[in-house]
């Protein structure tokens, strides 16, 4: 079919190169060595020699200039400071011409320089690393949670005002995709020259002046002596626990990589049983539309609740990790990409756990003291070819997954051992194909199909000692194409497709031998308008859908559209704000719909009504940001109204330490208000970073208790601060408070209400910096109002020697030992309070040297 497809649009091209009057004119600039030249400008001149409109060139040298409407320009004038000057008649200029410019040595007056951090360009910020990094810093991560702006969040991914980046680049190059943190936490802090922020970023050329992004890029600028080498580092840490039974702790990790114009590379092994998290640097981070992962199963590995403080408290792991990244340019400037990765980690937990259940009538308690250790084996791997030119794209990304997961462990379960044995097991295998063919007058046309094959075994064991089996198979195909135009400076896009997803599942336990078939048929037209102009960006949509639904042999069909409609408005360089509003109306798939009594865990069982059901949803979202890049002050706030209607009320009961979760046919209204914010700024004096966030959650929502409908609300609110600074050269701090509100209302009764929790967390960082030595002490205080749970410190001292090539040090964690950490939070419908055994007092003594 792929053969085919290329094959008609081979035929499209042919076509369309016809001599055709052009409203668009492209090329491309070279030098005298033929090499492309970046960032010329380029310039549509009239009679007179005034500009109506302007451009400049890609990194491979490419350019793209439309002809305002009601305009008549003459000339292109080419120019770049330390090139001669081009000009030449639109006559004599043909599409797709290379103009060639000649260096040209340029005498300046002498003038004085004055260094700015963050420096602005139109759409791009460039931070230098030099004024942002501190002796301490090893990544390039570190010194990216210093920039204002931006944030490094604990799963590794950044943040730009809020917003997850794009994408992730090195030296213009999309190497990782999104898995950046293999580079961003393992790239050296002082191979980078500086961090640049491409603002309203499309990475798709051929879309660039046809579809607006709101979200950032960042690209890594490499330093010169980082370029076209191999280089890397080796890691070893070892030590001893130093509390109970001795055991013997490891931290490795070797990386190597290479950036050049035409490869590039990273390749890294991992291992550690320290606690550290090394397992997000395979996690995709950035969000996309378009997922080649597919759904997960029914069944998932067991987790038992995660305290609030830092993973490599509670974490008793043995993690190996095993990556390796190419991607090379070939003769004509496209990419390709080959990713695998692989996973395999032992992790142990115990914890106690008294579940108070809200939806329970007499609110029904269980006790439970576990001891879970889950296993990973999880392998991926991804090849992907692209082409990305300003008049063609085509996109080709083949992916699979596999893995070999299990927990095990023992509970005792309101006085009774119970064993636990679950498998949840994942495969998949996924191709998406996409390419767009931009025509002349400002037209495109394109093709898409992304499909994936998905397996989901799983094998539960019960409390009562009995089995349940599931296999679940899942295709899903949808595939699209549309034709894009531009009317009165509207573009204007058809958009015409079918989606198809198919699952079957078979269910074996003790309640149930079941086969389930599921099927969903999508035809979908979706007319489109965008609008862009002197910063607005309007783009409104309104999908007219027909959906058929097939459960088990009953058939149901439905006509339904989701508008939604998007603005965008940057007032000035500095001040940007959008709103937007969307309507979805969303199937429930087999999990959600099976009348089939299914375990999701031990004790946990749901049974669905078997009727078609389906969510609707409004979502209206408003944000608002300023910078003053020369100032280094940036903020930004949000604010997110989302109501869900028609969501399937359960009734809940707790019989013989079986939680048993039954669909009514009863539906209720749900609705959530979200406002965050963030101030961030930077100052020259002492490198001092200083940032301010806040988050406020209401979530309304109605459960069932005693077959009558209650309405409650869970409020959830989070202020932290940050402050990072050098007062001299000696010595650097980096703080970090943290406030969690977390109350649970029942709003027709007030006197259900459970106390509100105010939970502090407070980490404080202080290095001691003397010459090529560096002294770190970490500290970090955990309470709360709930006097039946305990004040938590814990202290961490390191002391290092490190040159430009090696470092040797030793570092002790949890000096004062603590072995337990308690905690009470609220969920919609439980209040759990949690005992979690913490890790020993330990030493390490740590080698490392750059490759």
């Amino acid at each position: 079919m792929k053969i085919i497809y290329l094959f008609l649009f081979a035929v499209l091209s042919t076509v369309v190169d016809l001599p055709v009057l052009s409203q668009t004119y492209r090329g491309k600039v070279v030098d005298t060595h033929k090499k492309s030249v970046e960032y010329v400008s380029v310039v549509l001149l009239d009679q007179a020699g005034s500009p109506v409109n302007f451009s400049h060139t890609e990194a491979d040298g490419t350019f793209s200039i439309a002809v305002p409407e009601g305009k008549r320009p003459v000339n292109l004038s080419f120019t770049m400071i330390g090139y001669e000057k081009v000009v030449m008649p639109l006559d004599d200029f043909k599409n797709g011409q290379t103009v060639t410019m000649s260096e040209k040595k340029l005498q300046i007056k002498e003038v004085r320089v004055t260094s700015h951090r963050i420096r602005q360009s139109q759409d791009t910020l460039t931070y230098s690393v030099a004024g942002f990094r501190q002796k301490q810093d090893r990544t390039i991560a570190d010194v990216i949670a210093k920039m204002p702006g931006l944030e490094v969040k604990s799963d590794g991914s950044i943040e730009y005002q809020g917003t997850r980046i794009n994408n992730f680049l090195i030296e213009g190059m999309d190497l990782l995709g999104s898995k950046y943190s293999q580079a961003s936490e393992n790239l050296s802090a002082n191979k980078v020259k500086d961090v640049q922020v491409l603002r309203n970023h499309q990475p798709i050329k051929a879309l660039r002046n046809v579809k607006f992004s709101d979200q950032a890029a960042l690209n890594i600028v490499l330093k010169d002596s980082a370029k076209d080498v191999w280089c890397g580092v080796a890691d070893v840490s070892s030590g001893l626990t130093l509390q109970g039974s001795t055991d013997w702790l490891r931290d490795c990790r070797l990386v190597e990589m290479i950036f050049s114009h035409k490869m590039q590379s990273i390749s890294l092994y991992k291992c550690n049983n320290t606690g550290k998290d090394i397992q997000h640097e395979v996690m995709d981070l950035i969000n996309s539309d378009r997922s080649i992962e597919g759904n997960d199963g029914i069944l998932s590995l067991m987790t038992l609740s995660n305290p609030s403080i830092d993973q490599n408290r509670y974490s008793f792991n043995d993690t190996h990790l095993f990556a390796t990244n190419w991607l090379f340019k070939t003769a004509g400037d496209n990419d390709l990409k080959i990713q695998l990765n692989a996973l395999l980690d032992k992790s142990r937990q115990s914890q106690y756990k008294e579940t108070l259940y809200s939806d329970v009538n007499n609110s029904g308690v269980l006790t439970e003291e576990s001891s879970v250790q889950n296993t990973r084996s999880e392998w991926k791997g991804e090849m992907l070819y692209k082409i990305n030119k300003s008049h063609f794209y085509l996109n080709n990304n083949l992916s699979g997954y596999a893995d070999f997961n299990k927990s095990e462990g023992m509970t005792v379960l309101n006085g009774s051992d119970v064993k636990q044995l679950i498998r949840p097991r994942k495969r998949y295998l996924s191709d998406d194909f996409e390419i767009i063919h931009n025509l002349s007058g400002d037209k495109s046309i394109s093709f898409s199909s992304l499909v994936n094959y998905g397996y989901y075994p799983g094998y539960l064991l019960l409390s009562d000692g009995s089995q349940e089996n599931l296999n679940l198979h899942s295709l899903v195909w949808d595939t699209y194409t549309y034709f894009n135009h531009k009317l009165a400076g509207f573009y204007i896009t058809y958009k015409g497709g079918f989606k198809v997803k198919s699952q079957n599942m078979d269910t074996y336990n003790k309640e149930i031998s079941s086969n389930d078939k599921y099927r969903e048929y999508r035809w979908y037209l979706t007319p489109s308008i965008n609008y862009n102009h002197n910063g607005l960006n309007v783009e409104a949509m309104i999908p007219l859908d027909w959906l058929t639904r097939s459960y088990n042999g009953k058939n149901k069909s439905i006509a339904l559209s989701e508008p939604s409609i998007s603005v965008v408005y940057e007032m000035t360089s500095k001040i940007k704000y959008s709103l937007s509003y969307s309507y979805k109306w969303t199937p429930a798939d087999i999990s959600s719909i099976s009348s089939s009594p299914i375990y999701k865990d031990y004790i946990t069982v749901c049974t669905s009504t078997g009727d078609f059901e389906k969510t609707m949803s409004h979502q209206v979202m408003s944000s608002l940001e300023y910078c003053d890049p020369l100032l280094g002050f940036f903020t930004n706030c949000s604010f997110n109204y989302h109501k869900q209607l028609n969501a399937l009320l359960y009734k809940s009961v707790l019989t013989d330490g079986v939680y048993r979760r039954t669909a009514t046919g009863m539906h209720a209204d749900n609705d959530s208000y979200t406002v965050s914010g963030k101030v961030s700024e930077t100052f020259n004096w002492a490198k001092t970073y200083v940032s301010l966030s806040g988050t406020c959650m209401w979530n309304n929502y109605e459960m069932l208790l005693s077959d009558v409908i209650t309405p409650y609300q869970m409020l959830n609110s989070e202020i932290e601060f940050d402050i990072s600074f050098r007062p001299v050269q000696l010595f650097s701090f980096e703080e970090t408070s943290t406030y969690e509100y977390n109350e649970q209302k029942n709003r027709s009764d007030g006197t259900m209400a459970a106390s509100p929790l105010h939970t502090f967390y407070h980490k404080l960082k202080t290095f001691f910096l003397p010459g090529n030595w560096q002294v770190e002490w970490d500290n970090e205080c955990y309470h709360s109002n709930d006097k039946s749970v305990s004040f938590n410190f814990f202290s961490d001292l390191s002391v290092s020697y490190r040159t430009s090539t090696y470092e040797i040090g030793l570092s002790s964690n949890n000096i004062f030992g603590n072995k337990n950490y308690e905690h009470r939070y609220i969920t919609d419908n439980q209040q759990i309070y949690t005992l979690n055994r913490l890790r020993p007092r330990e030493i390490l003594a740590k080698f490392s040297f750059d490759l």
